[in-house]
């Protein structure tokens, strides 16, 4: 199967489809304690159908929604694609959210079993479990501070994996027949609005409009296979899950999981990602982390910069491929002296597609990073359009 197949495939047969073309190839990998942990393609569909399997046994239906409160990491994806396989609805809800708002996405979901991240987030859920009959199963990913608790109805993340593992293994051609995957039109995800109008609505989104849209997200991002990104805004919003999920898997290019979002420059100084996506206050944090770094470092350095931005300024405007022999020459004599240590320092030096999006950006800060190097394109998308409907094309 050639990768331009793919685009009529679903995403979870996308996977599947990786898992056989380059199965020890890094999909995932994950930071634990200060150590980037691999997870290959093969790994990647090996535990996603497992998942899926195992919340099988517990109960879920094809038709029934999963929902997900966690911060970022591989077991997100996994329970999404898991989920997807046995024909289940994944719906994220914000791990910031407090308990009364995930009652009410619960509710709004009626979804019968619930992926909680650790002991934080089990508790909210816990305190509004009496007022939600339809959920059933609580599964935790990360049990820690959980022994005393009451254990009806709560599982362990990997207990649900070795579940659907034992089920394989006892009935080889079941499982495979309820792990197909969904069709185009089947219902992929629940995506909860922002609410800014009134209460969160979930809109409802197929396979074929994810798909259609990072098809069309990634004809101007060129994410492909081998590129690296970092998934660290929340999952259950739509343009971290095309730029953490769908195009990843679409392309066969590798998710990295930051540990956290206060560790994201860190992470990024040691992945130099090629895509990177970020909301407007995340290119601002990594602006002025760089004028605090040059007004420490003082001196030669600061003089030096200055110099660099004024004799660059002209160039902000002006498309790359138009620059004169004498202005790349220019810009690459300043790369040398200070631009490329600039860009260590936040992580982009490797950065082919930058891309602003969620709320508007300030002219001064776009000025900023094109005359670093890294020329930030804006996007504008909406939940109801499963992502992006509109981007700069190019460097205009």
């Amino acid at each position: 199967m050639a990768d331009s197949d793919l685009d009529g495939l679903p995403l979870p047969q996308q996977l599947q489809h990786w898992a056989r073309l380059r199965p020890q190839a890094t999909a995932l990998r994950q930071k634990e304690h200060g150590v980037w942990k691999p997870v290959s393609w093969g790994d990647y569909a090996e535990r996603s159908r497992w998942f899926g399997l195992g919340l099988r046994e517990l109960g879920l239906r094809p038709g029934q929604a999963l929902a997900v409160l966690s911060e970022n990491r591989q077991e997100w994806v996994v329970a999404q694609l898991g989920a997807a396989l046995v024909g289940a609805i994944t719906a994220g809800v914000y791990p910031t959210s407090p308990a009364h708002e995930i009652e009410y996405l619960l509710e709004l979901s009626e979804a019968p079993v619930i992926v909680c991240e650790d002991q934080e987030q089990l508790d909210k859920v816990l305190a509004v479990r009496e007022r939600l009959p339809r959920l059933q199963t609580l599964v935790v990913i990360d049990t820690r501070g959980l022994r005393r608790y009451d254990r009806t109805g709560l599982h362990d993340f990997d207990a649900v994996v070795e579940l659907g593992r034992a089920a394989e293994r006892r009935d080889p051609a079941g499982a495979a027949a309820a792990t197909r995957g969904p069709a185009l039109d089947d219902t992929a995800l629940i995506v909860f609005t922002s609410g800014s109008t009134g209460r969160p609505k979930g809109a409802m989104t197929t396979w074929r409009s994810l798909g259609a849209a990072a098809r069309g997200l990634n004809s101007m991002l060129g994410c492909r296979s081998g590129d690296e990104l970092v998934s660290y805004l929340p999952l259950c919003h739509m343009a971290e899950q095309m730029f953490s999920v769908h195009i990843p898997v679409l392309v066969g290019a590798t998710v990295n999981f930051a540990e956290s979002l206060r560790t994201v420059q860190e992470d990024l100084r040691e992945l130099s990602p090629q895509v990177f996506f970020g909301v407007p206050r995340i290119w601002e944090k990594f602006h002025a982390s760089i004028q605090t770094k040059l007004r420490e470092a003082g001196g030669l350095r600061l003089v030096i910069y200055r110099r660099a931005m004024a004799s660059l300024d002209g160039l902000a405007g002006k498309a790359r491929s138009t620059w004169t022999f004498t202005e790349r020459l220019r810009w690459a004599f300043w790369y040398v002296a200070i631009l490329r240590a600039l860009l260590n320092f936040v992580g982009l030096r490797r950065c082919r597609v930058a891309v602003s999006s969620g709320a508007p950006i300030a002219p001064e800060i776009l000025k900023f990073f094109r005359l670093l190097g890294v020329p930030i394109r804006e996007a504008y998308g909406l939940t109801e359009a499963s992502g992006a409907t509109t981007m700069q094309p190019g460097e205009d």
